[in-house]
């Protein structure tokens, strides 16, 4: 069984893990009751997957919550908010994804 952290970046890695990002969204709202936003980051900075950084700092953002932790350069590339819809949407500058799915509340 994983930690709560390390589940959180398995599926901002893969939402499709997780049933797409709105249910990621919902599994990252209620773990971070518990877990604090930096050993999430750790945790997606362990599995080395660009992509669930730049998910998971668009989603913080989305709850209102400090992406200070972030702190290093994004990698390269414009992957899809959910890898599980179409390739369509507006690309977020600021976290250089495809916005293909809302998330608002």
């Amino acid at each position: 069984m994983s930690r709560p952290a390390r589940t959180v970046a398995d599926l901002l890695s893969n939402p499709a893990l997780g049933g797409g990002i709105r249910h990621s969204i919902e599994i990252l709202e209620s773990a971070l009751v518990d877990v604090s936003i930096e050993s999430v980051v750790d945790a997606v900075r362990r599995l080395g997957n660009g992509a669930g950084l730049k998910r998971l700092g668009f989603l913080l953002e989305q709850l209102g919550h400090s992406t200070d932790a972030i702190d290093e350069p994004l990698t390269n590339g414009v992957p899809l908010l959910d890898p599980t819809l179409p390739d369509r949407g507006p690309k977020s500058p600021r976290w250089c994804l495809r916005l293909n799915a809302d998330v608002s509340a």
